[in-house]
């Protein structure tokens, strides 16, 4: 019995290290986890809106809610503030935003990264950010985990074609592999709750 409960209790010490560790590389990755308030952007989320109309000239148009003139669709009604579009916020806004890319109507994810970090390849959109020598915003399709929705079965059909193609992966993790959801949804999903 007593190997039991330690055998229970390394795994549950397992599991909350796991987690700990995740938590810790989505930071390094996106950023810090933005924090809603009732009815006010958070601080990242006020240097997108900062950006809405700069943003919008060059082809992408951000969700309402980063508009300048927003005003809370919930105040001074009885509505839930996650039941309305604008109470959805971006969990990581501090480098990733959701958009729509105005020229065919897609949705795409903005993303801030520091200009030594990237080497931009022909094919990718990347914007200058005026007045900031030092950073600049990648475009990129919007996807989502692959885990969504469910697959019956999937096998490592993905894996055999990377490396039949001669690909190194290096960091194939489930947090790495994403798919274009568009062809499973006859509506989009929403960037912030799929």
């Amino acid at each position: 019995m007593f190997a039991a409960v330690r055998s229970t209790k390394k795994a549950s010490q397992s599991a909350e290290q796991h987690k700990a560790l995740r938590a810790q590389l989505e930071v390094e990755a996106f950023g810090d986890v933005s924090t809603p308030r009732e009815g006010r952007l958070s601080a990242p989320e006020v240097w997108w809106s900062q950006h809405f109309n700069w943003l919008r000239d060059r082809g992408y148009l951000l969700r309402q809610r980063y508009s300048p003139d927003w005003s809370p669709s919930w105040l001074g009604t009885k509505k839930n503030i996650l039941a309305c579009e604008d109470g959805r916020v971006a969990k990581f806004a501090s480098r990733l935003i959701d958009a729509t890319r105005l020229s065919d109507s897609s949705y795409v994810v903005l993303k801030l990264l520091a200009r030594t970090a990237i080497i931009v390849s022909q094919s990718m959109r990347h914007l200058h950010i005026p007045d900031d020598s030092e950073t600049c915003i990648i475009v990129m399709p919007l996807l989502l985990d692959y885990r969504h929705p469910p697959f019956e079965t999937m096998g490592e059909a993905g894996l055999q074609f990377m490396h039949k193609h001669r690909v190194a992966h290096r960091d194939c993790t489930s947090r790495n592999v994403m798919m274009d959801p568009t062809t499973f949804y006859l509506d989009a999903f929403h960037p912030v709750n799929p």
